[in-house]
């Protein structure tokens, strides 16, 4: 019984590993695969670096982003952080709205 009791560390230890680190990275892993599988020509994203872009092609490593007008880089597909979501055409309606709010309250303020 004394040296099975010796094992329950390291079975803790071993336990412990898995749930902070291998199961985060596997999530990780999932996620960007997933991300990956959704890259078309026309989708908006961000790049690792920053850099903003639209989609223009996709190859098999390598994808091709429109950053300005006639201007166009190639990226590692690796290298996509993620998509940009557009809103929906209500959500920017309702957005608008609220701005106007805004600045007709910042108006009086100043009045």
């Amino acid at each position: 019984m004394g040296q099975s009791s010796a094992f329950l560390p390291i079975i803790a230890i071993v336990v412990l590993f898995y749930f902070l680190i291998i199961r985060p990275q596997r999530q990780r892993q999932k996620e960007q695969s997933e991300l990956l599988s959704k890259l078309a020509p026309g989708v908006e994203i961000v790049t690792i670096g920053g850099l903003f872009g639209t989609i223009v092609s996709v190859d098999d490593d390598r994808v091709r982003i429109a950053v300005a007008d006639g201007s166009e880089l190639e990226f590692a597909k690796n290298a996509i952080a993620q998509l940009i979501e557009t809103p929906a055409e209500e959500d920017v309606d309702a957005g608008d709205t609220s701005d106007a709010d805004s600045g007709e309250h910042t108006a009086d303020a100043d009045v």
